[in-house]
């Protein structure tokens, strides 16, 4: 499979293109919204120092995402997103999934507030590590020890990361 990365020669691009071509992947890296050929496109390219100009970030930062994202649409790719089959179907997973685990995952309460078994099924939530996290790095006190909404977090993440490359190995939803 080609696949197209914009920002391939930062951190986390070489990481990707690097993994993607042990993979069998034929990687592409690419400057600006120059995906045609491609079977895949991966938009890593950013600008996150505090030297930039507003302007300069404005530019690479959302022109140059929106352009990739035009130049995707224009080769075929159905959609940026890989589930949703149209643009009504990207908003399914914050509306539905990311704001309720939110609400719920105590970032307007303790959930120490909460019955027992509410708060034990709170502890599923993976928001819930990443507030108690921010609340102790703010107040200095939280709902879950720092060392667990840490070692939780991480867990969180190598699962999607574990997702992530599922996707990428098995090419579920990608242009062939």
């Amino acid at each position: 499979m080609k696949v197209a990365v914009t920002g391939a020669s930062g951190f986390i691009g070489r990481t990707l293109c690097t993994t993607l071509s042990a993979a069998g992947h034929e990687v592409m890296p690419v400057r600006g919204p120059q995906v045609e050929g491609a079977d895949a496109v991966v938009h890593l390219a950013a600008i996150a120092h505090r030297r930039a100009s507003a302007d300069e970030l404005r530019k690479v930062n959302v022109a140059l995402a929106v352009d990739v994202g035009r130049a995707a649409a224009a080769a075929g790719f159905a959609g940026i997103g890989i589930w949703a089959k149209n643009w009504e179907q990207m908003q399914l997973i914050p509306m539905l999934v990311v704001t309720p685990l939110t609400f719920l995952g105590g970032a307007f309460y303790s959930i120490d507030m909460l019955p027992p078994a509410w708060r034990t099924a709170t502890l599923f939530n993976p928001v819930v590590y990443l507030i108690s996290g921010f609340r102790w790095s703010f107040f200095g006190t939280s709902d879950v020890g720092v060392s667990i909404s840490l070692a939780m977090t991480l867990a969180f993440l190598l699962v999607c990361l574990a997702l992530v490359a599922l996707i990428f190995r098995t090419g579920y939803r990608l242009k062939h």
